[in-house]
């Protein structure tokens, strides 16, 4: 994940988004270890990416 994408936050190496491990969060404690916020632009392209990996077409 390239610098631009991060609104707050930045881990110290390189992060990336595995489409493998999408899951629902229900509450706020399902959520562990928040390394920070991302654009809009990146989610976007993350959400178009995960449609594309589980599309069968």
């Amino acid at each position: 994940m390239s610098t631009e994408a991060w609104l707050r936050g930045e881990p110290d190496r390189q992060s990336h988004v595995l489409p493998w491990t999408v899951a629902t969060l229900k509450t706020d404690s399902d959520v562990i270890g928040v390394q920070g916020t991302v654009t809009r632009s990146f989610t976007d392209a993350v959400v178009s990416e995960t449609v594309s990996y589980l599309d069968d077409e």
